[in-house]
């Protein structure tokens, strides 16, 4: 059993030492109650504040990368479509958190952030709880308060990502533990290991906090033996197995693979070990992998299909999820192999990384997005400066101290170890932000206690150690490193770091991909410049800019910008193929030709690039094999139209009128309210001499539209078929009186006159 720190602390304000609140010692007093209050209402007040902000703040209101992967699985489910046959590749816990919501409400976003934000605060009031029982009241106010105010913990609230939920549990993990060792009984300890599941199925890294909480059984047995504690440990590992196997079942008998929790543990190793990497996630693309490339977008499906056809083809065989994962364990160990000494040097960078005050950013970049958060565009996103020294600082005096909480810095130590093992993010070390916290309180409260007792030794020893702890924690993380451009230079945060390393490019970039989507091109480009100029070499930044001029019809810059990016990025299909659709458009189509067979090379089923080269071997005379790349985009994206729709309007060219027909009339059930669909079998009608269908198609046609102009000429062209040309020529004086300089008009005008003449002439 733990026993609660007594500290001599004063008994002004209400404060009282040794709070026991299961039995009653020491009740709480009135005080603590208010306290208790005042910090979830601080908790939650911040962050409902930034809720509203951010509703009009597009790169936090528009779920991007984890979170559009985890609402769409959700919602995925809520509709009945499932998830597939594979297993899990991402964390099932949160998805099933999105489908209910999904599926209770008509707006999942906002209910999802709106409840994270109710738990988050709930969360704060939990670790002020825990600091109180363990280390008194003052302790207990100060991680109270630190975390309800801390930055980065307050915005990850607003974010649908699983790191807040599995926060809010590890408080209450560390709570039915310590019951678990008060009352050694199967109840709580078994209730202590579900509640380690339902954090594994949020973050499954959490797994390696299992061991940890034997051996703190172990340490804090005091009279029991080894056969006690080993009953008490399979408490625990029974209340995990029974959350965590029906996952396993569903994996093994609808995936057909023996995958635990997620499949993506293998590749997330190698990214946190590989020699290139310098502790914080790092993207495929940045890595000398050949051959292959992998999508822009990290994350979700596209992501797992690309890992997987990497690894097959590294091992020339079909491989199944868990495989994959081996193959990316293996190539890291490899890499660790091969080089120890530099993995130890990087492995020693991530424990520095980890306590670091600086919140290294992946998903979300709070330093960013604090220029848009005027809630946060100050004191609160520096928080953690306070935070983290006071957090190493306690976490060292109860490590080395005689009647040390064996809990708190066992499950403490077995989540820090399950980071660092990997990668070091902000959002990855937010779930244990709680606990170091809960460190800070005891640091407040053992410094309190040390100016009390009046001990010049103790107090030089206590405030020089916790110097060195502020100094360690606010160093610089992109200590040694030097920024590649004068934009970088100049623009630093207050920690010195270079702007490469906070990252603001990738944040420019997803904004500009957001604006994209939603057609804002000028916006686009905007942020897409405001980002190449922090990283002039930004591969996919170049890509973004390329496709926002383009938009806006200004195509050779658009070329130059995807020709940079496609140079910085050699093996971006993606890329590849973009820039031979930019070559097309130009009328290079030798060069168009070139740069998609490259693309295709390095990316065999990207429909896009198959969907060009047709139009493009057409145009260079290659008429076949159009044809056979129109078919391969079709047979690769069954469900897109404009492969069926180039490729009838080829066989129309082609003099094929009879089957381009069949095709487009398929196409034309499928999208029946498509004009250019509409006009493409009209056109194909007409040829194969089906007059009459022709004639109420472009009747329908010019109802809804009628000033189409193609509409008019292609009914023209039907009647001067028929030799009607009186009615011909009314429909392209129509069409002229819509586009007076429209030169196939006028050729069409010039073929009734001659119609006309020839008809006055014959007896």
């Amino acid at each position: 059993m733990e026993k609660a720190f007594n500290f001599r602390l004063l008994k002004e304000y209400g404060l009282k030492t040794k709070p026991n609140f299961r039995t009653g010692e020491s009740a709480p007093t009135p005080f603590w109650k208010y306290a208790l209050a005042g910090t979830f209402f601080l908790a939650f007040g911040l962050r409902l504040a930034v809720f509203f902000q951010s509703r009009d703040v597009l790169p936090v209101e528009t779920p991007v990368l984890d979170s559009r992967y985890y609402l769409e699985a959700g919602r995925a489910i809520a509709s009945g479509e499932g998830l597939g046959t594979r297993p899990y590749f991402m964390s099932p816990g949160y998805i099933w958190f999105s489908a209910f919501f999904n599926w209770a409400f008509d707006h999942p976003n906002r209910a999802i952030v709106l409840f994270q934000i109710l738990l988050d605060s709930l969360t704060c009031v939990l670790t002020a709880l825990l600091a109180g029982r363990l280390f008194g009241y003052l302790a207990g106010l100060v991680a109270g308060v630190l975390l309800a105010a801390s930055g980065y913990q307050i915005l990850s609230a607003t974010r649908i990502l699983p790191e807040t939920a599995a926060a809010f549990l590890m408080p209450v993990l560390l709570f039915a533990f310590l019951r678990g060792q008060e009352k050694p009984g199967f109840k709580p300890l078994f209730f202590a290991g579900a509640v380690l599941g339902l954090l594994a199925l949020l973050r499954s890294n959490s797994l390696l906090i299992l061991p940890f909480l034997g051996l703190a059984l172990w340490l804090s047995r005091e009279e029991a033996g080894f056969k006690s504690v080993a009953v008490r440990f399979s408490y625990v590992l029974l209340g995990a197995a029974v959350v965590i196997l029906p996952v396993t079942h569903r994996n093994l008998t609808v995936g057909r693979d023996m995958v635990l929790i997620s499949s993506s543990g293998g590749v997330n190793f190698y990214l946190g070990n590989v020699t290139e990497g310098d502790g914080r996630f790092i993207s495929l693309n940045q890595l000398p992998l050949a051959p292959g490339s992998f999508d822009d977008d990290p994350t979700g499906n596209r992501f797992e299909k690309s890992i997987q056809a990497y690894a097959e083809r590294e091992e020339g065989r079909a491989l199944r999820p868990s495989q994959v994962s081996a193959f990316w364990t293996g190539l890291a160990l490899q890499e660790i192999a091969q080089a120890p000494l530099a993995w130890l040097k990087l492995f020693l960078r991530k424990i520095f990384l980890f306590f670091n005050a600086f919140e290294v950013p992946q998903v979300d970049n709070l330093y960013f997005l604090s220029r848009y958060l005027s809630i946060l565009d100050g004191p609160l996103a520096h928080i953690s400066r306070i935070l983290w020294p006071l957090g190493l600082f306690g976490f060292l005096v109860l490590l080395f101290s005689t009647r040390r909480p064996v809990a708190l810095l066992s499950v403490f130590i077995g989540y820090a170890l399950s980071v660092i093992f990997f990668f070091v993010t902000a959002r990855h070390r937010l779930p244990v932000v709680p606990l170091a916290a809960s460190f800070a309180g005891f640091a407040v409260a053992y410094l309190y206690e040390l100016l009390q007792l009046w001990n010049i030794r103790r107090i030089l020893f206590g405030f020089t150690l916790f110097a060195i702890c502020a100094v360690f924690t606010n160093l610089n993380p992109a200590f040694g490193e030097r920024s590649n451009t004068a934009g970088e230079e100049q623009k630093k945060s207050l920690f010195g770091v270079g702007a490469e390393y906070l990252d603001f490019a990738s944040q420019h970039n997803n904004t500009a991909a957001l604006l994209l989507e939603g057609g804002d091109m000028p916006g686009a480009e905007r942020e897409s410049r405001q980002g190449l100029a922090l990283k002039p070499q930004h591969s996919t930044l170049l890509f973004n800019l390329a496709r926002a001029l383009d938009g806006q019809g200004r195509l050779p810059e658009a070329r130059a910008a995807a020709e940079q990016s496609l140079r910085n990025s050699p093996n971006n299909a993606v890329v590849a193929a973009f820039l031979g659709d930019l070559y097309y458009k130009s009328g290079d189509f030798a060069g168009a030709r070139q740069v998609l067979e490259a693309a295709l090379r390095l990316s065999p089923a990207n429909a896009g690039a198959w969907n060009t080269l047709g139009p493009t071997l057409y145009r260079l005379g290659d008429l076949e094999g159009a044809l056979a790349a129109l078919g391969r985009a079709e047979s690769l994206s069954p469900g897109w139209l404009e492969p069926r729709y180039n490729r009838g309007i080829l066989l129309s060219r082609l003099g094929r009128h009879t089957e381009a027909a069949a095709l487009l009339d398929s196409l034309g059930r499928s999208a029946p309210d498509n004009r250019d669909v509409a006009l493409a079998r009209a056109e194909a009608l007409i040829g194969a001499k089906r007059f009459e269908e022709a004639k109420q198609l472009l009747d329908a046609g010019l109802e809804k539209a009628p000033e189409n102009v193609g509409a008019l000429l292609l009914k023209a062209e039907l009647f001067l078929k028929q030799s009607r040309p009186k009615e011909a020529r009314l429909s392209v004086l129509r069409a002229l009186a819509v586009n007076p300089n429209n030169s196939r008009a006028l050729e069409l005008l010039q073929a009734c006159d001659k119609m006309e003449k020839r008809g006055r002439l014959s007896p």
